[in-house]
């Protein structure tokens, strides 16, 4: 599926609230043309084969890291520059794919779901636990080992750290907004 262009699937609201809570207590959100320019193997993709190639083998990666872990998993493609684009949400598998409306970058779209829910407590636990020397790292090595995944080692530690790096940012979002 092509990035927005005049794509009119219904929307889905991947994060609305139920009873004043989030559905899921974790996201792992990501900026797809980001890590398809950070990562050589998508890089790559994009050089000899297309964007479309890079975009789907990401799906795939994240669908199947999705299998892992019980977060909700919403990869987010920039749509901004589409003339007259609404924006499209759909499920991909396991995780759900949205290519932003005209004007809304994937940072502008991240930054209001990671907005939408903040406490403290979470944040002060994972900052002790990322402190305590390879705690984390062995944590990543464990839960791979004993995970039916077709990713290997690299990528579940890449995607572990973006959601990492994800998990902190919503709570420096929400500190700046307190």
């Amino acid at each position: 599926m092509a990035g927005g262009e005049g794509d009119s699937a219904p929307q889905k609201n991947v994060y609305r609230r139920k009873e004043g809570n989030l559905l899921a207590k974790e996201f792992l959100l990501v900026d797809g043309y980001n890590i398809i320019h950070a990562w050589s193997e998508l890089r790559e993709l994009v050089e000899d084969v297309s964007l479309e190639s890079a975009r789907q083998r990401l799906m795939d990666i994240l669908s199947n890291y999705k299998g892992t872990k019980q977060a909700t998993v919403i990869l987010v493609f920039d749509g901004y520059l589409v003339k007259g684009n609404i924006g499209t949400v759909y499920e991909y598998n396991n995780i759900f794919v949205v290519y932003t409306k005209e004007a809304e970058t994937a940072d502008q779209y991240i930054e209001k779901v990671v907005s939408l829910d903040f406490t403290m407590k979470p944040y002060m636990i994972n900052m002790v636990y990322r402190m305590i020397p390879f705690l984390y790292e062995l944590n990543c090595l464990i839960d791979w080992s004993v995970t039916d995944t077709s990713c290997d080692l690299w990528n579940y530690m890449r995607i572990e750290e973006i959601r990492n790096t994800m998990f902190v940012g919503k709570y420096k979002v929400g500190l700046h907004c307190e």
